[in-house]
């Protein structure tokens, strides 16, 4: 992730954007050395592990069961069902292996409920009740998410030697994460988009023609996306939605889309998005309230 990609060539702010869709991303992210042990990790993953947040260190080493088989020439693995000891939720993992033997992993609850969906009231959701929270379990993960973390106290007591360090270690994890990521601006232009997603979305060679442009472009029904930009200008989560997204050669590809969004001073700045690959590809799309879904 380089700094003209982002927004500037201010290094501050470039870390700033990546410390805060790297605590903020609504889905586990953590980086392990090569024995287990995480070298660092985000809030959403210190709730699936039960480890304490803010990040301390030392934490005990990684072990998900069963441990998948990672690759060690790169190739990563997605979608691998797996349960953290001590903890019942049910986990989809997708992980990757850097050549100097870290392991980046990206972890989302196995959800049954999606919102936005039919099923789901924005006005509850702002304010669900206990008895909602207990029979949707994609608000439930909202509510124990909770509040956004503001980052910028944590960036200010960087050293400049530990604000580069730093900003090395989030540039590795974010570039080379085994989930496509996209961050969206208030114009619905995409602002930075991750390896994995450049190739999803057929730009692996030429960053420069999908970075910059609209979004709109990558979405198979218009009308969700602008039901997504909605939510994300308005501060809703959107968690376990299915949707279809094409590519630069026009094939159709079905997503899971976890994505939440970054407000400064009460204005919204941009979304928090991780997309993964639908393992499920013969599930229909998620439904809303608003309109009816084509079905051809």
């Amino acid at each position: 992730m380089t700094a003209d990609t982002i927004i500037d060539n201010d290094t501050s702010v470039d870390l700033e954007l990546l410390e805060d869709f790297f605590q903020n991303a609504p889905v586990g992210f953590v980086m392990t050395e090569a024995d287990g042990v995480p070298a660092t990790y985000n809030r959403a993953f210190a709730v699936l592990a039960q480890l304490p947040w803010p990040e301390r260190v030392p934490v005990p080493a990684f072990r998900p069961q069963p441990m998948p088989t990672i690759p060690a020439d790169g190739t990563p693995v997605t979608d691998i069902p797996i349960i953290i000891p001590g903890s019942t939720r049910r986990l989809l993992a997708n992980a990757l292996t850097r050549p100097d033997g870290r392991t980046l992993w990206v972890i989302r609850p196995d959800l049954r409920h999606a919102i936005p969906s039919v099923d789901e009231d924005p006005t509850e959701y702002l304010r669900p009740t206990p008895e909602l929270i207990a029979e949707n379990d994609a608000l439930a993960w909202a509510e124990e998410l909770g509040a956004a973390t503001d980052v910028r106290p944590i960036i200010r007591a960087f050293s400049p030697e530990q604000a580069e360090r730093r900003q090395r270690e989030l540039d590795e994890f974010i570039t080379n994460a085994p989930a496509a990521i996209h961050l969206v601006d208030v114009r619905g232009n995409v602002m930075y988009a991750n390896a994995i997603d450049l190739a999803v979305a057929g730009f692996a060679d030429e960053p420069e023609l999908f970075v910059g442009g609209a979004v709109r472009g990558a979405y198979a029904e218009p009308a969700v996306l602008e039901d997504l930009l909605g939510r994300w200008d308005s501060g809703l989560a959107t968690l376990n939605f299915r949707a279809r997204l094409v590519n630069r050669a026009g094939a159709v590809l079905p997503v899971v889309i976890f994505s939440n969004s970054r407000f400064d001073d009460g204005g919204f700045r941009n979304t928090r998005d991780v997309v993964f690959v639908d393992p499920e590809l013969n599930t229909p799309p998620t439904r809303t309230r608003r309109f009816t879904w084509p079905q051809d």
